[in-house]
């Protein structure tokens, strides 16, 4: 009788013993659960993770462990299914070493809500791969690889390399430091407080990029980019949206559309503009700006440097302001088909070429003509090739070249201050 009833007991201790999971909630259709786990990992380990979805957000932590808080509901019958789906989950934890993985599958539609929040060293490496949850990592420094197929991924206060890439999310990064390359396919990219070299790519989304000290290229198939406060060289290109921008003060900087305008206001780096449509406008120029539109207007105010500016047929409007004459200042204007204005300093030293090509016979009141306030000598009309107008002069002694040219167009040069 004693014997039995030790074996009873020993059942009622099996059956009521936990699985590993710290609750199983619910009911019908709609069971909760949550896994803890915690896995001695000195600084410098790794977290390799491959699931088929849910969300997982990793933030550093004081402890040399990693610790686990595994939510999930799911969308099952009976408490046996529930129980299943949880063994599962918690057969796929495994360690070696200074590694742990997470890899899951099997699970298939059963979940209807995944998340893992976890909490390790701050030097650590991550590989991070789910089909289709968020990532957010903030406060890690270490090799980073992180892919999901379709969710967001936010990234703040890492330092290392980092890798990362969505299918369709969007990618929000900040305070990032080190080697950064992010892509996502069709999302927005939101970046900001960049110190990392590399690359920030979206297949269809904007580009918000405020505040960088090195390299970065920046590529959008079809939005817009917004550049702040760029302190580091940098490329930016769309296939059809628009650019601008604001404070730049890198060495080297190149904007590239296929078809919308360019915006630049305040820089003090060599700046490289194309855009096959659109119009380009400019201010508070520094340092050696070219420019050239397929069938925009450029306007440039208060240049202070050298230009080079080309439009296929719009026009070409420049206002100088440089007061430090030993800065090199040639400007080269260059339209297809529109005029050109340009306002120059009255003590600008400089040596001055307008021209005009006529292609056809105009009429007395549509001839075009150059117009200066400047003391120049027109040159008697080239009738070789159609009729060519060119007047030259060297203002305040001569110094770099100031050359302007147009094809039907005029040509008006003005003083400013």
């Amino acid at each position: 009788m004693r014997e039995k009833l030790y074996v009873l007991a020993g059942l009622l201790m099996l059956v009521i013993v936990p699985l590993k999971a710290q609750t199983i909630e619910g009911g019908r259709g709609g069971y909760t659960s949550t896994i803890d786990k915690e896995f001695t990992i000195a600084p410098g380990g790794n977290l390799v993770m491959e699931i088929e979805g849910g969300d997982i957000r990793i933030v550093s932590g004081e402890k040399a462990t990693v610790q686990v808080h595994e939510t999930l509901t799911m969308k099952v019958f009976t408490r046996a299914e529930a129980e299943e789906i949880v063994k599962k989950l918690e057969a796929s934890y495994s360690q070696s070493g200074s590694t742990l993985t997470i890899r899951n599958e099997g699970t298939g539609h059963s979940l209807r809500e995944h998340a893992y929040e976890i909490t390790l060293p701050q030097k650590f490496n991550l590989d991070l791969r789910t089909a289709t949850g968020d990532l957010e990592i903030s406060k890690v420094d270490g090799r980073l690889q992180l892919a999901t197929s379709g969710g967001d991924i936010v990234l703040s206060t890492l330092a290392g390399t980092i890798d990362a890439r969505t299918s369709g999310g969007d990618l929000s990064l900040t305070n990032i430091s080190g080697r950064l390359n992010a892509a996502t396919s069709g999302g927005d990219v939101v970046a900001k407080a960049i110190y990392a070299e590399g690359n920030l790519q979206t297949s269809g989304g904007d580009i918000l990029v405020e505040s960088t000290t090195q390299r970065l290229d920046m590529a959008t198939s079809g939005g817009d980019i917004v550049l702040k406060d760029i302190a580091g060289s940098f490329s930016a290109a769309t296939s059809g949206g628009e650019i601008s921008l604001i404070q730049f003060s890198g060495a080297q900087g190149s904007l590239k559309t296929s078809g919308g305008d360019l915006v630049v206001d305040k820089s003090s780096g060599q700046l490289d503009l194309a855009t096959s449509g659109g119009d380009i406008a400019c201010q508070e120029i520094d340092k050696e700006l070219n420019a050239v539109t397929s069938g925009g207007d450029i306007e440039v105010r208060n240049l202070r440097a050298a230009a080079t500016l080309r439009s296929m047929g719009g026009d070409i409007s420049v206002v100088m302001t440089l007061q430090d004459f030993r800065i090199p200042h040639s400007l080269t204007a260059e339209t297809s088909g529109g005029e050109i204005r340009v306002t120059l300093p009255a003590k600008l030293p400089a040596t001055l070429e307008a021209e005009i090509r006529l292609q056809r016979r105009a009429s007395q009141d549509e001839r075009n003509d150059i117009y200066s306030d400047f003391p120049l000598t027109k040159l008697p009309p080239d009738e070789s090739s159609g009729r060519i107008l060119r007047s030259t002069g060297e203002i305040n002694g001569g110094g770099d070249r100031i050359y302007l040219k147009t094809t039907e167009g005029d040509i008006t040069i003005t003083k400013g201050q």
